[in-house]
């Protein structure tokens, strides 16, 4: 049976700095020490993110929030798929014993990267993901605030809590499951559930290319928001009005193909409107935005062709079409509001109500074949 001070000593291996939390013996409080050590059960560890003899780090994405809820939970669960399928490393999820979680993995450096350098690095990585995780997680979570990811983690000295007592909450600092839910993490916390087993960190030795975004606190360089979009005028006319899909789509979406500096809440719903209205693949989509858009940021494909696959795969295995009976046939895309509105709107004005509603459920049909699923009874069941 694995046990919290097993756990905690494997989790403290290496590290370059010890500090601790002690609980006062009048059980008034607590103070810390670098000298007097609780056990884990009782007092918390702390330990640097920096290892002593080698130039690695703990990279951790710290998801801090006012209290622990599923919101917490999901978003975690977003950002461990991103970077597993982006870095190609599992990392340990870790509930903090009280109001949030942390997903960490090793991170080694090049032995000549000073540490001002790494945790500039890491600050910059940890903001990658962020950018390029899903939709659904920046909906629930922020960067550098709360509830979000807390960039204190990526200063100097930073410590972390171990696998440990948390004397705030008095529950546990331990690891759980993927597959977890809230109540069961909450148990993991109390120790209700036994202590799951941890041997080690996986490692990645860091690469400039996993870093796409750099952040600052003021940055001007995020690209435009959908109120900011240039107005089409027929003197900007670029050689996407050769496209016979540029033709055909909604103006909502030529503004977002004709800007220079977009920003990824805008570009995901045009990938899905290449998806789904014109049953692209994913290549066939990269292609098309090489050629006839006018983005700047497409110089670097392997970022371009996660971003585009991720979300043609996040729209074919979320079974959106799949809805009660009552529902509208206009409301079971995956799009924002604000782009479904507009281009219904504008269709609606040319062909009317009746045939736009028809124009759609042959769109979804002509989606699901191209999926290979059968849509005779998902066309009986909207309106």
């Amino acid at each position: 049976m694995n046990t919290i001070s097993d756990l905690n000593l494997t989790f403290c291996e290496g590290a370059d700095e010890m500090r601790y939390v002690v609980p006062k013996e009048d059980g008034t409080g607590f103070y810390f020490s670098n000298d007097t050590i609780p056990t884990p059960e009782v007092g918390s560890w702390l330990r640097s993110i920096k290892y002593k003899d080698e130039n690695s780090y703990l990279f951790v994405l710290d998801i801090d929030a006012k209290r622990f809820d599923r919101n917490v939970l999901i978003a975690a669960r977003g950002l461990h798929d991103t970077i597993k399928n982006y870095m190609h490393v599992v990392p340990v999820l870790k509930a903090s014993g009280s109001k949030g979680v942390q997903l960490i993995f090793k991170l080694k450096f090049d032995e000549n990267v000073e540490e001002h350098t790494a945790l500039k690095n890491m600050e910059n990585l940890a903001y990658t993901l962020y950018k390029i995780t899903t939709p659904e997680v920046r909906q629930r979570i922020r960067f550098d605030d709360k509830p979000g990811i807390d960039c204190a983690m990526f200063t100097k000295r930073r410590m972390l809590r171990s696998f440990c007592k948390h004397l705030g909450s008095n529950m546990f600092s331990v690891p759980y499951k993927y597959e977890d839910d809230y109540t069961t993490v909450k148990k993991r916390m109390t120790l209700e559930i036994a202590p799951l087993s941890f041997q080690s960190f996986p490692e990645v030795n860091y690469k400039d290319e996993y870093v796409i975004y750099e952040y600052t606190t003021s940055t001007n360089d995020i690209g435009v928001l959908l109120e900011e979009l240039p107005d089409l005028k027929p003197e900007d006319k670029k050689v996407a009005s050769e496209s016979e899909i540029y033709i055909n789509m909604p103006t909502i979406f030529k503004r977002v193909v004709d800007c220079d500096h977009v920003d990824h809440s805008l570009k995901w719903p045009l990938i899905s409107y290449l998806r789904i209205w014109e049953c692209m693949q994913p290549k066939e989509i990269a292609e098309w935005l090489w050629q006839y858009s006018s983005w700047k940021d497409l110089s670097n494909v392997k970022l371009t062709m996660y971003h585009i696959t991720w979300t043609c795969n996040w729209l074919d295995k979320k079974e959106w079409w799949i809805a009660p009976k009552e529902k509208s046939v206009r409301l079971l895309f995956p799009m924002p509001k604000s782009f479904m509105t507009s281009m219904l709107e504008e269709r609606a004005d040319k062909v009317g109500w009746t045939k736009l509603y028809q124009e759609l459920r042959h769109i979804l049909t002509q989606y699901l074949l191209m999926l290979e699923l059968e849509p005779s009874e998902v066309s009986q069941t909207v309106r």
